[in-house]
């Protein structure tokens, strides 16, 4: 690469000591206590669909924000779906599954019908409560996906686990 002033020695110029010379030394390691690091260690393949985005994976480890993610149970995210996911569905996924602001368990059976606002602009996220057989009170999303584990709180944000993806509307 060259610039104002000839050749860039920064591109050019090899260390003597070999584990400067390697891309995997420059690994990223996140704080332990964000939710990038409680996805990694907890929800590999939503990892992996945050990091394919690009963006939220800086937004997921500052312990500034605040937010509520909707993450999927692993079984449940087919392989198919990791390897055929572009950056823009990347993105589209996660802002499906994600609100601004805390929204635990107990602001979530507020009312039995809610309309949850999710990252994308004019798309809502229904959320109804029904009593299961053999189950008590639960929270269905967009009646697809079920709420099986609420609360995991970590320091900046709440997540709470689903049964399956909430499927995505392609038209809006």
């Amino acid at each position: 690469m060259s610039g104002i002033y000839g050749i860039d020695p920064f591109f050019t110029y090899t260390y003597d000591e070999p584990s400067y010379n390697q891309s995997s030394s420059c690994g990223e390691t996140f704080h332990p206590s964000c939710l990038m690091a409680y996805l990694e260690k907890n929800h590999p393949k939503f990892s992996e669909i945050v990091k394919n985005t690009k963006y939220y994976v800086g937004i997921f480890s500052d312990l500034q924000f605040r937010g509520t993610l909707f993450v999927p149970r692993e079984d449940s995210i087919p392989d198919d779906l990791l390897r055929s996911m572009d950056i823009n569905f990347c993105r589209r996924f996660v802002e499906y599954h994600m609100m601004d602001g805390y929204f635990p368990k107990n602001v979530l059976f507020t009312s039995p019908y809610q309309q949850l606002q999710t990252k994308i602009k004019g798309q809502y996220l229904t959320a109804a409560m029904y009593e299961l057989p053999k189950k008590d009170l639960t929270i269905v999303l967009n009646n697809a996906s079920m709420i099986e584990e609420y609360d995991n709180r970590i320091q900046n944000a709440f997540v709470h686990v689903i049964s399956n993806p909430i499927p995505l509307n392609f038209f809006s």
